[in-house]
């Protein structure tokens, strides 16, 4: 049990660390908003010559608002499966008792998860970044 906390106070401190390090760059990265609105790298190019537009798939016009769905709704698909993972875990750890391996079974699929949580965390972060420099 102090293995498996202190793995995660771990985690969670090079989590915070890592937070601390990388805040500057998001502080500082700010630029003249009215430079990116007009960039938008030939997406909407490549985009209009697809049959995206005809197909009905979406009423977006603009490929990036697409992609932006599309990744937030595969991350909150993921989100959903991590916290079944964690209620999944802790019916089996109920249902343990006294079970030695059950109980470690369930404790590593609640660090799966955390870690899982952490990099989903991380992934969208990153991923709103992107996103927020393509639109401007």
């Amino acid at each position: 049990m102090q293995i498996f906390f202190k793995k995660i106070r771990v985690s969670v401190l090079s989590i915070l660390a890592l937070t601390f390090l990388l805040t500057p760059f998001f502080v500082f990265t700010a630029d003249d908003p009215t430079a990116n609105q007009a960039k938008n790298y030939g997406a909407t190019d490549v985009y209009n010559k697809t049959p995206l537009t005809n197909v009905g798939i979406s009423k977006i016009t603009d490929p990036i608002d697409l992609a932006k769905i599309i990744v937030r709704s595969v991350l909150t698909f993921v989100a959903v499966i991590f916290f079944l993972l964690f209620l999944y875990a802790g019916f089996v750890w109920i249902k343990a008792r006294d079970n030695a391996a059950e109980v470690d079974k369930a404790k590593n699929i609640v660090e799966s998860a955390f870690y899982g949580i952490i990099i989903l965390t991380l992934a969208y972060a990153i991923s709103e970044f992107v996103f927020s420099q393509l639109i401007g």
